[in-house]
C-alpha cells in the first residue's frame, strides 16, 4: 500500500483534541506558570528595578465669575479621569516636556472624584528627582491639558507635588510577578496548541477515513464507565455493554459482522489484533470483539498473545487454576478445551494468562504456539488473538506468518498517521491484514449512528 497520499493530507484543527492537549498537560502549564512567578522574583531581587511616583491633588473650579464648578461640564468621572490620563501621556505632552527636560521618560494617571470635584495627578519615574521634575512641567502646562476638556475650569491646589520619599517596590513586584506568571502559563498554552495541531494524528472519524491507508471496519464509540449494578449483556465484566448501550453493542456487531464476513469467504480462523502503541484499548477491543462473535452462536476463543504484558487475565479477574493451565498449554503445546476459561453465557472460551511476563521468542519459535493454534481452528468456529503493540514487539512477522489475518486498531488521537500507515503497511506485506477499527477515546459532540441501533430508527429517536 502507498502511504504517501493519505499521511500528506493537510492538517486538520480540531478544537476537541486542543483542548484534550491543553487539559492533559494542565500541569506543564502550571509549572511554566510558576517558573515564571520564580524568575520575576528572583530577577527583582538580584536586579531590583525602583519607580518613584510623584502627586499632585488639585480642587477643580469655575474659571467664569464663580467659585463653584458648573456640572454640566463634567458628566462622567471615568471619562475624564480616563481622557485626562490619555492627555498626560500623549505625544503633544511628552514632546514639552522633553524639550525641556532633555528626554525624561515617565507615565502619568489622572484620577478624578466627581463628587469631590478632586483631580489628583500622578507621575511615576525611574528615580523621584524625574518623577518630580515631571509632574511640575506637565503642571506648568495644564492649560494644555485641560484646555480640549474642560476649557472653562480651573485648578486650585490642595496638595503641591513633592518629592517621592520611597520607591514603589511593592507594587512593581506585585504587577511583575503576576504579569510574568500570566506570561509563561500563555506561553506554553500557545507551544502545545501549536504541538496539537501539528501532530498529525486521527482527530476524528474524517481524518481516520481520510488518512489511514486501509479500510475502516468500524468506529467504537466512547462511553461513559458504567454504573456498578448495572448487568452486561455479555457476561464478560469489561464489556461495558449494559442494557442501554445499544450503541456500542450495534458498533461492535457492525466491525465484527465485516471481519467474520471477510474471513468466512476465505476459509479463515484466526485473527490477531494489535496497535501501534500500548495503551491504545487494544486488550478490551479484542475482548469484546470474541465476545460479540460468540454473542452471535460462533464458538469462539479468545488467546492471549501479548506475552510480555498479558493483561487479558488480570481483565477478567481469572483464577490462578487458569493461569497455570495457560503455562501448561503453551509448554506442550497441546489445547485442552475442558480447561480453558469459560463464559457462563456465550460460547466464548479463552486461554488467558495474568502475571508476568513470558519470553515471547521461546514461545513463538519453539513450535508449540503454532500447534495451539492449528489445534484451535479445528477445535472452534473463530479465533481471536490479542497481540503486543506493533511499535514495541519484533513479534508480529511471526504472528503474521501463524494467522490467518489481522486488524489493527487506531486510537483516536494516539498515534500519529504516519505511524498507522507505516504499521499499515508492516502487518500488509503478506496481505493478510483486514482493516483498521477507529476507537474513539473521549466524548463527541455529534453523533450519527446506522441500525437499528441508530438514533433514528424508520424515524423515531431511540434513548441510549
Amino acid at each position: 500500500m502507498n502511504s504517501d497520499d493519505k499521511s500528506t493530507t493537510p492538517l486538520s484543527i480540531d478544537i476537541q483534541s486542543i483542548l484534550a492537549d491543553i487539559l492533559r498537560n494542565w500541569w506543564a502549564i502550571s509549572l511554566c506558570a510558576l517558573a515564571g512567578l520564580c524568575f520575576a522574583l528572583t530577577f527583582l531581587t538580584f536586579f531590583p528595578q525602583y519607580t518613584y511616583t510623584s502627586s499632585a491633588v488639585f480642587v477643580i473650579t469655575s474659571g467664569i465669575d464663580s467659585d463653584t464648578l458648573n456640572t454640566s461640564t463634567v458628566r462622567d468621572a471615568n471619562t475624564v479621569a480616563e481622557t485626562v490620563t490619555n492627555i498626560l501621556n500623549s505625544e503633544t505632552i511628552k514632546n514639552l516636556v522633553a524639550k525641556e527636560s532633555e528626554g525624561l521618560q515617565y507615565t502619568a494617571e489622572a484620577e478624578y472624584i466627581e463628587d469631590a470635584n478632586i483631580i489628583t495627578f500622578s507621575v511615576t519615574s525611574n528615580s523621584a528627582r524625574d518623577a518630580f521634575k515631571a509632574i511640575k512641567l506637565i503642571l506648568a502646562n495644564n492649560d494644555i491639558v485641560l484646555g480640549d476638556i474642560m476649557s472653562d475650569v480651573r485648578l486650585m491646589s490642595l496638595e503641591s507635588p513633592s518629592v517621592a520619599n520611597g520607591y514603589n517596590e511593592k507594587n512593581l513586584i506585585i504587577t511583575c510577578s503576576v504579569e510574568a506568571f500570566l506570561l509563561f502559563g500563555i506561553g506554553c498554552t500557545a507551544i502545545i496548541v501549536l504541538f496539537s495541531i501539528m501532530r498529525n494524528t486521527i482527530k476524528n472519524q474524517t481524518d481516520a477515513r481520510h488518512k489511514i491507508d486501509a479500510q475502516i471496519l468500524g468506529t467504537i464509540p466512547w462511553i461513559e464507565h458504567k454504573k456498578k449494578d448495572e448487568q452486561d449483556v455479555y457476561d464478560v465484566p469489561v464489556l461495558g455493554i449494559g442494557k442501554n448501550n445499544r450503541w456500542l453493542k450495534e458498533s461492535y456487531r457492525i466491525t465484527v459482522t465485516k471481519i467474520l464476513g471477510h474471513m468466512q469467504r476465505r476459509h479463515q480462523k484466526r485473527v490477531f489484533i494489535t496497535s501501534v502503541l500500548p495503551n491504545e484499548g487494544k486488550s478490551v477491543a479484542t475482548l469484546n470483539l470474541a465476545a460479540t462473535a460468540a454473542s452471535l452462536g460462533y464458538k469462539t476463543l479468545i488467546i492471549d498473545g501479548d506475552f510480555r504484558n498479558p493483561t487479558l487475565g488480570k481483565i477478567l479477574n481469572v483464577p490462578d487454576s487458569f493461569k497455570e493451565e495457560f503455562k501448561k498449554t503453551i509448554e506442550t503445546g497441546k489445547l485442552n478445551i475442558d480447561k480453558l476459561y469459560k463464559s457462563e453465557k456465550l460460547p466464548l472460551y479463552g486461554l488467558l494468562y495474568q502475571g508476568k511476563s513470558i519470553g515471547s521468542s521461546n514461545v513463538l519459535n519453539n513450535g508449540n504456539f503454532e500447534k495451539i493454534l492449528h489445534e484451535a481452528a479445528k477445535q472452534f468456529d473463530f479465533v481471536f488473538i490479542d497481540c503486543g503493540p506493533v511499535a514495541l514487539v519484533s513479534d508480529i512477522e511471526k504472528f503474521c506468518s501463524l494467522c490467518d489475518c489481522s486488524v489493527l486498531l487506531a486510537a483516536q488521537d494516539v498515534s500519529s498517521v504516519y505511524a498507522i500507515n507505516d504499521a499499515i503497511d508492516e502487518l500488509d506485506k503478506e496481505r493478510k491484514l483486514i482493516g483498521c477499527i477507529y476507537k474513539e477515546t473521549r466524548k463527541n459532540e455529534k453523533k450519527t449512528g446506522t441500525g437499528y441501533y441508530s438514533e433514528e430508527y424508520y424515524g423515531a429517536k431511540v434513548d441510549r
